[in-house]
């Protein structure tokens, strides 16, 4: 929780708990700096392409989730209404559009009727598991999945819901060079509608001779975050029954750009566990892409955490793979 909130909102922790996140060569220098450069080169565009497909995914659900509470009718739901063209700047396909807000609906894109999942698992190293699945063939899915987690050393746990706490997610973003003031006032505005907490992300430093309201991600250097939200963002945490209205009310008093909007599974912070031997995130890392390439998996949320033995760039390919970060 973010130091100035938990100043400003001391019920928060009690409402947050209640609510219950080969070598074949060796001749050269050269040969070995090329082959360390490619081997960079493609590690890092594996790493754009989880991060690019993740944004894909909160957007869809995103718009699935608008269209399931409020209607399918741009016309009628102004909140759909920015996200679609949100999604279109982006560069989202007509298809990619139709099809989340199907699912929001609960049909598949062929207009099969889709029934919502859960399968709640362990992962190799007992990191716990929250899968969430949208299908038209509940046995089917059950028992490929259940499978997919043998098969990679995970195991069907009965109940790991009591890792997590359910909460709404809204992300915003953060207004370009926000004083004090604004930001005290987004927080004052939290609490008069009884979010569970705000998280202000760093600000994104705009290039020289770049001006700030540019819209390309090329014209900022975002400051790096330790923790929390991205550089740009402001997340507001709340119940799932206010989620809405607390959107609605974000963006109609203080004007905040949304970015996406959901109910997940955050895992909760005393009940976290800790990775400690890097075969075992090699080994989570294997499963969860197993689970993502499921078709019907929707939403993957787990509660592990790195150990200090862990490299950076290996436990980022797992919190590519995961939803609700």
């Amino acid at each position: 929780m973010s130091r100035a909130l938990r100043q400003k909102l001391p019920h928060v922790q009690l409402l947050a708990t209640s609510i219950s996140t080969s070598r074949l060569f060796n001749t050269s220098a050269i040969l070995g700096s090329g082959h360390n450069r490619w081997s960079k080169i493609r590690h890092e565009k594996g790493a754009a392409d989880r991060r690019k497909q993740a944004e894909r995914n909160v957007l869809a659900k995103s718009i699935a989730f608008l269209a399931k509470t409020y209607g399918p009718d741009p016309g009628m739901n102004k909140q759909l209404a920015a996200l679609i063209q949100q999604a279109k700047k982006s560069g989202a396909t007509k298809t990619f559009i139709e099809n989340s807000i199907s699912r929001g609906l609960g049909r598949s894109p062929d207009g099969a009727q889709l029934e919502n999942v859960m399968i709640e698992g362990m992962t190799p190293g007992n990191v716990a598991l929250v899968i969430e699945v949208e299908t038209d063939s509940k046995g089917r899915s059950l028992q490929d999945l259940k499978h997919e987690l043998k098969k990679f050393g995970g195991k069907d746990a009965g109940s790991t819901l009591f890792f997590f706490d359910q909460l709404g997610k809204l992300v915003f973003q953060r207004p370009p060079s926000a004083s004090e003031d604004t930001l005290d006032e987004i927080i004052n505005f939290a609490i008069s509608q009884d979010a569970v907490d705000v998280e202000i992300g760093p600000e994104i430093e705009p290039q020289p001779g770049i001006s700030e309201n540019a819209e390309t991600p090329a014209a900022a250097v975002p400051v790096e975050a330790e923790d929390g939200p991205a550089p740009g963002e402001i997340i507001v945490w709340t119940s799932p029954a206010t989620t809405m209205s607390i959107a609605t009310a974000f963006s109609d008093n203080l004007g905040l750009k949304q970015i996406s909007v959901g109910v997940i599974w955050k895992p909760k912070d005393d009940m976290r566990v800790t990775v400690e031997k890097p075969h075992i995130v090699r080994e989570i890392t294997d499963l969860l892409m197993a689970l993502r390439d499921y078709p019907e998996v929707s939403s993957v949320y787990a509660n592990g955490v790195p150990g200090d033995d862990i490299a950076e760039e290996d436990w980022a390919r797992v919190e590519d793979l995961l939803d609700g970060k």
